[in-house]
């Protein structure tokens, strides 16, 4: 019976294992709005040119530079640095475990329980920011999508 984990145990877990979750979607974002500005220098580069070459400074070349712009400007966004915390400090945990007397007698899981209280605080710090990343994502690749279109619309004469 002493192999089976105790409810602080599992909340301790729950906490970091919560805290890397968080870490491992921003650097994906990040990892995918890298690609997109990738993509999207390449569309800006190969259909962006040759549609200017072609058909000059027409409306929809316009909102295409606007798509490009807007792309930029969100990747910027995504790419520079967020205040976010995926660790705790050693200061942080032993805060935690020292204020963690809940009970007269003092039972070790008490601290381990208020440092997964600390991991759970610091997740749901980080909780609005990823919100905003996410949604800063899908703008980024709604708007290399566009940028693209709007190119190729170009291109084809569609005015």
């Amino acid at each position: 019976m002493d192999d089976v984990p105790r409810l602080e145990q599992i909340a301790y877990d729950a906490g970091r294992h919560a805290l890397a979750d968080q870490e491992a979607q921003v650097a994906g974002i990040r990892q995918r709005a890298g690609t997109l500005l990738a993509a999207h220098a390449l569309v800006a580069s190969f259909l962006g040119a040759g549609a200017l070459r072609e058909a000059g400074a027409t409306p929809l070349a316009w909102f295409a530079l606007a798509a490009l712009g807007g792309g930029l400007l969100v990747a910027a966004l995504l790419l520079a640095p967020w205040r976010m915390r995926f660790s705790l400090t050693l200061e942080e945990v032993h805060t935690a475990a020292t204020s963690a007397r809940w009970r007269t007698v003092y039972d070790p899981s008490d601290w381990l329980m208020a440092v997964a209280l600390a991991y759970e605080n610091a997740c749901a710090c980080n909780k609005q920011m990823v919100s905003w990343m996410t949604r800063l994502s899908t703008t980024f690749a709604v708007l290399v999508v566009v940028h693209a279109a709007l190119w190729i619309a170009v291109l084809v004469g569609v005015e």
